[in-house]
């Protein structure tokens, strides 16, 4: 390709569905008229709120259209960004918010999608964040979701960057669950080669958090264990078929975030013992 060429890539345009129901309520209205020669504000109320309801619907359709057909094109990210932990400890590496983002940001275009965040303190005393994202169609059907946090603090950093890393980290794990997007090493997707899985005393730490942070879903002890292993994977990235076989570079985190969402559980159990 010479230098100046210009390459058109092809969008997709999704035209809105037809308001066949909108359209039904507007022709009972002017039917009204034509009947009775005027129509009652009450009826025409009614009317228009059912005429709200169905549009309303038919967004939600919309939105759930251009969802399905964005996940179709979506690709796992890799973990590209690296830490290292220092004093001979190793590194891991990670899926950082700008890799997903260049990923995401020209289907979410394509699509009609948009997202905004807010944050919020998650306590009066301080102890981290509320992060809040809400993703936007271009039908104007939104969802929501909410992430608390613990302040992650670190070595070195001051208030500013630990609320910044904070946000950060929530917005990531915001927009990966909207999307169900899925992040993947370089070499594998399964249990890496060479690593290192954590301890049995970890194991029965996370387990103790599991049941503390009530993230079990379900009407009977099967429905609950499918719901902590979908959130488990969520959270790595990768499947597995017991606590043992969660890598040692992912336990402080997971621990963490269990453990925010078990503080969480408290305080709502707390408050609602209150007279």
């Amino acid at each position: 390709m010479s230098e100046g060429e210009v390459v058109s890539q092809e969008v997709a345009t999704v035209s809105e569905p037809t308001s066949v129901s909108v359209q039904a309520a507007m022709a009972m209205i002017e039917l009204s008229r034509r009947d009775g020669g005027q129509i009652d504000i009450e009826t025409l109320r009614e009317l228009r709120g059912m005429a709200k309801e169905l549009r309303d619907e038919e967004r939600v359709q919309w939105f759930a259209r251009d969802m399905s057909s964005a996940q179709a094109e979506m690709e796992p990210v890799v973990r590209a960004a690296e830490v290292k932990l220092g004093d001979g400890k190793g590194s891991y590496k990670y899926a950082a918010l700008e890799h997903i983002d260049l990923m995401l940001r020209p289907i979410m275009t394509k699509y009609g999608f948009s997202i905004t965040y807010d944050r919020s303190p998650r306590s009066a005393d301080g102890g981290g964040y509320v992060v809040s994202g809400t993703l936007w169609h271009r039908s104007g059907h939104h969802i929501t979701a909410e992430f608390a946090l613990p302040l992650d603090s670190g070595p070195g950093r001051s208030n500013a960057q630990a609320a910044g890393s904070t946000d950060a980290y929530g917005r990531k794990y915001i927009l990966l669950g909207f999307f169900n997007i899925v992040r993947k090493n370089e070499d594998d997707d399964g249990f890496a080669a060479g690593a290192v899985p954590i301890s049995r005393d970890q194991a029965a730490r996370l387990v103790q958090l599991v049941d503390e942070a009530k993230i079990a879903v379900g009407t009977n002890d099967e429905e609950r264990k499918v719901s902590i292993k979908q959130w488990f994977t969520l959270n790595l990235s990768y499947e597995i078929g017991a606590y043992t076989h969660i890598r040692q570079e992912d336990y402080a985190r997971i621990a963490r975030l269990l453990k925010s969402l078990a503080d969480q559980a408290k305080e709502t159990e707390a408050e609602g013992m209150k007279v």
